[in-house]
């Protein structure tokens, strides 16, 4: 396996998202975690997407200005370039342990 190299822990989410391009072109995709660094997002061509975008997280219609860190398929990473101190305006929880539902307060 590779070295991790993400700087902070990452929650499992699956919420829906849009990718909106600067050239008006929107996509739909999902997120499937979140850090305070990034996102993981589930979508199909992740090579067709330019290295800088927006992605609306729509469970919170929060906007944030992303880069492309990776991709592989059916996957993107992205790290945010937009200078937010929060990911997609909540504070990343620890996972306590591996599969365990967070509490919602």
């Amino acid at each position: 396996m590779g070295k991790e190299r993400r700087q902070s822990e990452r929650q499992a989410v699956s919420h829906p998202a849009r990718i909106e391009l600067e050239d008006g072109n929107i996509f739909s995709a999902r997120i499937a975690n979140l850090s305070q660094g990034g996102a993981l997002l589930i979508f199909p061509d992740g090579d067709a997407l330019p290295n800088i975008f927006h992605v609306v997280d729509m469970a919170s219609d929060a906007r944030r200005e992303v880069r492309k860190a990776w991709t592989a398929p059916n996957r993107v990473g992205v790290e945010y370039i937009d200078g937010q101190s929060t990911r997609f305006g909540h504070p990343v929880r620890p996972q306590a342990t591996f599969g365990k539902r967070a509490r919602k307060d």
